[in-house]
């Protein structure tokens, strides 16, 4: 393996790894949310993680996004699409879709909702490292 292809392995293990810690934190604050809503907590009441938004076909945008993102760190950190063709094609038809997600989010964030929420919006930045790093690392592929 070369040095590139090092340097981008890691690349793609920390801001995966990264991504797996902020979905867990944003489960966490959510479920927190939620309990604050049941209770009556009023100050509550326009968080963004409590909108249609923050559900992925029902599921917490957090919870999908953790999973993802354990898959990622997953095969980043096995080394497998550096060894494998179909591997290294399946993590970048992944992350392209995963960022297309993203950018749907994001403009509900910015366009619908009207809101700023700088946790999802680093979220989102992630992604897009995440998914320029595995497409830089399909791109050093030798013929």
């Amino acid at each position: 393996m070369n040095r590139m292809s090092l340097a981008l392995r890691l690349i793609r293990v920390v801001l995966a790894a990264e991504g797996v810690v902020m979905s867990w934190r944003t489960l966490r604050s959510t479920r927190s949310l939620e309990i604050g809503r049941e209770h009556g907590d009023q100050s509550v009441k326009d968080a963004v993680a409590l909108t249609p938004q923050s559900r992925l076909f029902g599921v917490p945008n957090g919870l999908a996004a953790g999973g993802y993102l354990g898959f990622m760190l997953a095969l980043a950190a096995s080394g497998l699409p550096e060894r494998n063709r179909s591997a290294r094609a399946l993590s970048l038809i992944l992350a392209w879709l995963s960022l297309g997600v993203s950018v749907y989010l994001v403009a509900q964030l910015l366009f619908v909702l009207k809101r700023n929420c700088p946790l999802c919006l680093r979220a989102h930045s992630l992604n897009l490292a995440l998914t320029l790093a595995v497409t830089a690392r399909a791109a050093t592929e030798k013929p």
